[in-house]
């Protein structure tokens, strides 16, 4: 099947679209630059047909320098805006599917009733006597008057000739109609108490038509096959029989008026001791701050106090790893090109990680004018790795007067 491709048109182009095309299969001359004109199909949409090549190479241009990059097709496609190809117009429109507003239901005064499609261009056609719309019926403009019971069923169809579904809605208009729902109160107010309590529920509605009111005690959604809790005329007040909570419960209520209009309300009771309302500011609030910060600024990564660098390219430390789980805390000397490493009740491993080598030493002598991690507990390691980065022969002489041990 011969190729048919699709450009949707950027807005600073010219009103032209040119297709360069080359290396075709089957093959057919490719263009000379900038190329055929393409066909305008509406909203900066253009496209082209080739006559026998099912394949090609192509750049689509305007002529003046505004050019896409080199392209390959091999099926019907539409190149849109965001540099992608599609295998359907991805500006198709919807089917249409209409809707109305207000929704179609009973109503006690006129209303207006605003139908809408799926797409802004659909053209909506419609009946108000209940009989199906055809392309020959009434077409919506505005607003539709709705003064009494009707039957209003519409149908779109959209810029593409695809044609959406018949809807249909049913208005009531009724002045006399009862649309309000009745109300439910319970004598003792949702909560927690120390001490069971008695619970009446009182429904109330505005027509003398019976109301049916249904509960549950186990917290399960009440129905009609429910226990029924009070029926008869509420408009001044109708009451049940006290309901003893003696237990944490959560007691549900259903009533149905005579017209049908529905209430379902819920109550929660926690029966036990009442606790005083406490004052979350007293409480203790704990947060949780990484030791590493890395914002892109290579001066400040470090992974920890003790001036760790960050290495962006491997991810990891750029001279050791601290492997405690405690504040790391290190001293560092250079013995020739070594760095010496001391770490109190830790490790700390020079990069790169491989085999280390371990010297303790206990301190002697005076602790006068040592470092404060010189000062710390009894026990030090200085590990370092094998090589390329042998154990330094010579201890740093800010550790003079230490004797080295097993």
């Amino acid at each position: 099947m011969p190729l048919v491709v699709h450009f949707k048109k950027p807005n600073d182009w010219r009103n032209t679209v040119n297709s360069h095309y080359w290396d075709t299969t089957p093959a057919i001359p490719p263009t000379t630059w900038p190329g055929i004109a393409m066909t305008a199909e509406g909203d900066d949409w253009f496209s082209y047909t080739f006559e026998t090549a099912e394949t090609a190479s192509l750049i689509f241009n305007d002529g003046t320098g505004r050019q896409t990059g080199n392209l390959r097709r091999d099926q019907e496609g539409w190149y849109y805006s965001n540099n992608q190809w599609y295998d359907a117009n991805p500006e198709r429109p919807l089917v249409p599917v209409v809707t109305v507003s207000p929704p179609a239901r009973t109503y006690l005064t006129p209303q207006q009733g605003i139908l809408q499609g799926s797409n802004r261009t659909d053209v909506l056609y419609y009946t108000t006597d209940g009989t199906p719309p055809t392309t020959s019926s009434a077409v919506y403009s505005g607003p539709i008057e709705i003064i009494r019971p009707t039957t209003l069923m519409a149908f779109g169809v959209n810029s593409a000739g695809d044609v959406g579904g018949i809807s249909t809605f049913l208005y009531t208009i009724d002045p006399d109609a009862d649309l309000e729902r009745p109300t439910i109160a319970a004598s003792v107010a949702s909560g927690t108490y120390e001490n069971p309590v008695t619970v009446v529920f009182t429904v109330r509605d505005n027509r003398p038509a019976p109301v049916t009111a249904y509960y549950t005690t186990d917290g399960s959604t009440p129905t009609p096959a429910s226990a029924v809790y009070a029926q008869g005329d509420a408009t001044t007040g109708l009451e049940g029989t006290a309901i003893a909570v003696t237990s944490t419960a959560t007691l549900r209520v259903l009533a149905i008026d005579g017209t049908g209009n529905e209430t379902r309300q819920s109550f929660y009771y926690n029966i036990g001791p009442v606790s005083a309302p406490a004052d979350f500011r007293e409480e203790t609030i704990y947060f949780l701050i990484t030791t590493r910060f890395y914002d892109g600024d290579p001066d400040n990564n470090y992974f920890c106090r003790d001036r760790i660098k960050f290495n962006a390219a491997t991810g990891r430390s750029g001279s050791i790893i601290c492997r405690s789980n405690i504040t790391c805390r290190a001293a560092r000397n250079r013995v020739g090109s070594t760095t010496v490493l001391i770490r109190a009740t830790s490790v700390i491993t020079t990069a790169p990680t491989a085999r280390t080598t371990t010297t303790r030493w206990p301190p002697t002598g005076s602790e006068r004018g040592k470092t404060p991690i010189q000062r710390e507990p009894s026990r030090w390691s200085i590990r370092a790795p094998a090589p390329p980065c042998p154990v330094p022969a010579t201890i740093p002489t800010a550790f003079s007067g230490w004797t080295p041990t097993p």
